[in-house]
């Protein structure tokens, strides 16, 4: 199991260039609260909590976190022994992490473009 951890959140103030860049380290985000309105929820329900958490104040950058750090939950029994059988947790607890190169900046569209079925 997962434990929940503070997430640190840095906002770079760039247009991903490498100069007149600075960055500013904010405090950490508490997701806690956020997951345990979750727990309850399944399904559609799940899905709409998931598609509001820009409206509850999250940047983009932040929702990537929430997600990145979300506790695993009992509720599937399958998903436990897979997660436990693939040592997930051992993946996810050396996960690399640290700050971009550069100041960059991630935004929507920045990923590998592929043509196919997803």
């Amino acid at each position: 199991m997962i434990e929940q951890t503070p997430t640190q959140v840095e906002v770079v103030k760039s247009n991903n260039q490498p100069t007149n860049t600075t960055s500013q380290i904010l405090e950490k985000r508490d997701f806690t609260a956020l997951y345990e309105e979750l727990k309850p929820l399944s399904g559609q329900e799940a899905l709409s909590y998931f598609e509001s958490l820009s409206s509850k104040g999250l940047t983009d950058t932040e929702i990537l976190d929430f997600f990145i750090n979300i506790p695993l939950s009992n509720a599937n029994p399958e998903i436990v022994q897979l997660y436990v059988a693939e040592e997930f947790e051992t993946f996810m607890s050396t996960y690399p992490s640290g700050s971009p190169y550069n100041n960059y900046q991630w935004t929507k569209g920045n990923g590998t473009p592929f043509k196919g079925e997803f």
